[in-house]
């Protein structure tokens, strides 16, 4: 393994100066959503992020998906010039621990030779987590896991007591977290692992911008436009996952408001996933003013910007949250962000600054927070324009990359099997 850069970079020229060196490390990114054709928007962010890797590294593509019949159980393709390996294993719907032991035992031998070549695995969510401590650990390679959410909240939880999987931590050489929040929550759980880091995402800042064309059914509408991009859960499937996003928070204050909002001629978009559309139709044929809402299903990812241009206010309710990316793009395109008290939503919205903070699922407190700024155009307006200039200094997405081959830079230093053999451990 050969890593040349140096860890002392400037903030002013750290993208310039790695750019310019050859950088050999070759990153494993185990992932278990990565965009196809059938769903381009299925893992946008890991994309995303090894995009911005790839300028630095070289970054091979391991992706996750539940076996079906038809399906290859492995598949190499590329996607926008990166390698993509896809592993397919059959899974059982809502068992995180099964699952896993099947991509262990199933999934090990068709990635061996992809593995011992890579210089470091770089695991996306806790449960890609423990299998990557697993197969990096056969490879005989470093790892790190990136903490992104809903796994510190509800999929470690279900996974800590798995006797096949303890000490998978051990096997941890550094870990990004999305937030600090995250960051804090990690290490409350494993204290002993080292090189734990807040790594924000970030955004595209050319991309997401104030100015550029609008889009969507609120792009005809007079403000003030509220946009929900959460969709709405399948409860029965994935019940460990449902309504995280806050869709029942806003269907209930919307419906409890709507007289007053009609007044003042605001609408909502919501949009997103729509696991259980039949619920959505069903609540708002029964409102009073169902033209003041729109249903929407899933935006394609090069539309999101126009999106959330033709919006006022974008709704980030959520009741679990690591650092949602929509409450990012929306300040990056000037737009005020009503956001949660939950997870790293404070890390993004400054209340009354660049939005508000209102606590996760009080309903009467967000009817309130809405109704009340429904005929503000000038003050949410202002919000926008400070929530940009504050993305703009912290959340600028070419950094992201830096600061993770940073991290792989402290990750290498860290023996291989010190810690495995020290922690007892089952991973096998």
């Amino acid at each position: 393994m050969s890593f040349t850069f140096r860890s002392a970079i400037s903030e002013r020229d750290s993208s310039a100066q790695l750019e310019s060196q050859d950088c050999r490390l070759h990153v494993v990114m185990l992932v278990d959503g990565f965009p196809n054709k059938i769903r381009p928007d299925n893992g946008i962010f890991n994309l995303r992020a090894a995009q911005g890797l790839a300028r630095f590294a070289r970054v091979t593509i391991v992706s996750l998906r539940a076996w079906l019949p038809g399906r290859q159980r492995i598949a190499f393709s590329q996607v926008e010039g990166l390698p993509v390996v896809t592993v397919c294993v059959p899974q059982v719907p809502s068992c995180p621990r099964t699952n896993v032991f099947l991509y262990r035992v199933l999934g090990s031998p068709m990635l061996h030779s992809v593995l011992e070549n890579c210089s470091i695995v770089h695991s996306v969510g806790a449960d890609c987590g423990v299998l990557g401590s697993i197969w990096a650990r056969r490879a005989g390679v470093h790892h790190i896991t990136q903490i992104i959410g809903s796994d510190i909240e509800v999929i470690l939880p279900q996974l800590a007591n798995s006797r096949l999987i303890s000490g998978w931590e051990s096997y941890l050489h550094g870990v990004a977290c999305n937030s600090q929040y995250l960051a804090n929550k990690f290490l409350a759980l494993y204290s002993q692992v080292k090189n734990v880091r807040k790594i924000w995402r970030g955004v595209d800042l050319e991309r997401f911008q104030p100015i550029g064309p609008a889009a969507g059914p609120l792009a005809a509408k007079a403000p003030v436009r509220f946009l929900f991009l959460g969709g709405m859960p399948n409860y029965s499937a994935l019940p460990y996952r449902s309504n995280t996003k806050g869709a029942e928070t806003v269907m209930q204050m919307w419906q409890a408001s709507e007289t007053k909002l009609a007044e003042t001629h605001a609408s909502l978009l919501i949009a997103g996933p729509m696991n259980n559309k039949d619920r959505v139709d069903r609540w708002r044929g029964s409102l009073r003013y169902p033209g003041q809402v729109h249903i929407s299903g899933p935006i394609h990812p090069d539309l999101v910007p126009a999106y959330l241009r033709a919006s006022d206010v974008v709704l980030v309710p959520s009741l679990q949250d690591g650092l949602p990316n929509v409450a990012v793009e929306a300040s990056a395109c000037g737009r005020a962000v009503f956001g949660s008290t939950s997870g790293g939503i404070p890390e993004v919205v400054v209340h009354e600054k660049t939005g508000l903070l209102i606590p996760a699922g009080d309903v009467s407190a967000w009817k309130n927070a809405v109704v009340a700024y429904s005929d503000r155009l000038p003050s949410l307006t202002a919000m926008g324009k400070r929530a940009r200039a504050r993305v703009e200094e912290l959340f600028d997405a070419s950094k992201y990359p830096v600061e993770l081959m940073n991290l792989y830079q402290q990750a290498l230093k860290e023996p291989l099997m010190t810690q495995h053999r020290a922690s007892g451990t089952h991973l096998s």
